[in-house]
């Protein structure tokens, strides 16, 4: 099985020399505290998260799916799903 990195780099290039996320963010109401640091950090924590909580699930995902219960109107997830809110 393949380790999922989260593609980082290709996420800072798209917010800060495409979009110039930092100045357009700045520009909203009380925006002055989002600044490139806090911003690189929430970036850091989504991809941690993406890399050991979620892409581990991708393997149960595939092989058990999610099930319909039409008796009770229920959808159940594979294992570990609702454990990683």
């Amino acid at each position: 099985m393949t380790k999922y990195a989260a593609p980082l780099e290709d996420m800072r290039f798209a917010l800060y020399d495409v979009l110039d996320a930092e100045r357009a963010l700045k520009a909203l109401p009380r925006g002055e505290a989002l600044n490139r640091e806090l911003i690189d950090a929430v970036l850091d924590e989504a991809a941690r998260f993406s890399e050991q909580v979620l892409a581990p699930l991708n393997q149960s995902g595939d092989a058990e799916g999610c099930h319909y219960d039409k008796a009770s109107a229920s959808v159940t997830t594979p294992a570990g799903f609702k454990d990683a809110n």
